[in-house]
């Protein structure tokens, strides 16, 4: 598993967790507004057709894959507490391609340590922009 070291892992992994995710929060707080820039509003025409997935770098192989792509890759489903700083909570269920399916299919170098995501919401990389 991605994020448990060795010891942790030998140590507990006969325990089971105790909280109790079966029941999905039927209302999911948004936070935030979506990005305003160019680039957001056209794949929000599109529908995201034109949206892909650029991996690149330390890799043997680069990536360039569309949402029809990852559609087609194996899917993983959790369900997550989520505790926000603000003071609000619920349990939301989320799905998609795990991390290490991607990094499996790109080959990753041995030297490679850090993974960098880019993202269309310009208020990270303009502060006061978003």
């Amino acid at each position: 598993e991605l994020g448990v070291d060795p010891l942790r892992q030998f140590l507990f992994h006969h325990l089971d967790s105790r909280q109790n995710y079966e029941h999905v929060s039927a209302y999911a707080r948004v936070n935030g507004r979506p990005p305003r820039n160019e680039t957001y509003q056209r794949l929000v025409a599109s529908n995201f057709a034109e949206w892909r997935l650029e991996v690149s770098g330390l890799v043997r192989k680069n990536l360039d894959l569309s949402l029809n792509d990852l559609r087609q890759m194996p899917r993983q489903t959790q369900t997550t507490l989520h505790c926000c700083i603000q003071g609000w909570s619920y349990f939301a269920q989320w799905a998609g391609v795990p991390l290490s399916a991607i990094m499996d299919k790109c080959d990753l170098l041995p030297n490679a340590r850090f993974l960098v995501f880019y993202t269309l919401d310009e208020k990270w990389e303009k502060p006061g922009h978003g």
